[in-house]
């Protein structure tokens, strides 16, 4: 039998007196809901990658320093470039060890991924685990892409203002794109959830939130040629590759969401 590694339910140690029982109240809502939603939810110790095959998220055609570790991993930096993170970089008992540590890592992220993303569907209880733990997997390739260490962009949102501080170039539907930088990975996950609630939200028939009526809502359909219809009636769609690339985004998610077993999240 394969072995499950379970999600911890959220363990809070709280020092408080009677005057913030309504606080505590919520804390311990909070816990409920995380623990509600963790109790069986589990990953599979064979995660191996499944972005091999997309080469989606911002920034993967970055380039880095050449000097690795004996495992294969950039002794200069903690993001892997696509090629790295495919084992192009490398080879004989090296590649070994980096195929060992990157199933390890794979393991130990999404299992991260899916605890904070089931705190912040308690609190945006509209979004389903499920949804943002795949588009972090896919967006920032399981948090290793270069958005995600040198911004804490876990979702490749882009930046439409003009303070230089505030972002990071990177290519992606063009050479010179610009990234938000975000103050932490929370904050990160935080705008995440606010741009859906807020921008793609009322399109979701009959207001059920379920996981594919999430995606046709951020992609206009479920194939590229139908959001491609959804675009030229004048519509904006979440991610150019909802309507181009060969694969439809939303696709690109319900796989990520079948190979981790990441329904088990939403129940």
């Amino acid at each position: 039998m394969k072995n499950l590694i379970l999600i911890p339910a959220m363990l809070i140690i709280v020092q408080c007196t009677n005057d913030k029982s309504e606080e505590m109240s919520k804390i311990n809502s909070d816990t409920l809901c995380i623990e509600k939603h963790t109790e069986n939810a589990m990953v599979w110790d064979n995660c191996d990658s499944i972005l091999d095959e997309y080469d989606l998220y911002a920034g993967r055609m970055s380039k880095g320093k050449r000097r690795y570790n004996e495992i294969g991993l950039p002794t200069k930096r903690k993001w892997l470039t696509a090629r790295e993170w495919k084992g192009r970089h490398t080879s004989g008992d090296t590649l070994k060890l980096f195929k060992a540590w990157k199933r390890r890592y794979i393991l130990n992220f999404v299992n991260w991924i899916s605890l904070e993303a089931v705190k912040e569907s308690c609190v945006y209880e509209k979004i389903p685990p499920s949804l943002i733990v795949a588009q972090v997997i896919l967006e920032s390739n399981y948090g290793l892409s270069r958005l995600a260490h040198e911004a804490n962009n876990l979702f490749g949102h882009k930046y439409r203002g003009k303070d230089k501080d505030m972002f990071i170039i990177a290519a992606d539907d063009s050479p010179t794109d610009k990234f938000t930088k975000y103050r932490s990975k929370w904050f990160s996950l935080r705008a995440h959830s606010r741009l859906l609630t807020s921008k793609y939200y009322k399109r979701i028939k009959n207001k059920k939130p379920t996981l594919d009526n999430w995606l046709i809502a951020l992609c206009g359909a479920t194939s590229e040629s139908r959001s491609k219809k959804f675009v030229d009636r004048g519509n904006f769609v979440y991610a150019t590759s909802c309507y181009k690339g060969g694969y439809c985004y939303t696709n690109k998610i319900k796989n990520i969401v079948k190979k981790y077993k990441l329904y088990k999240l939403d129940e």
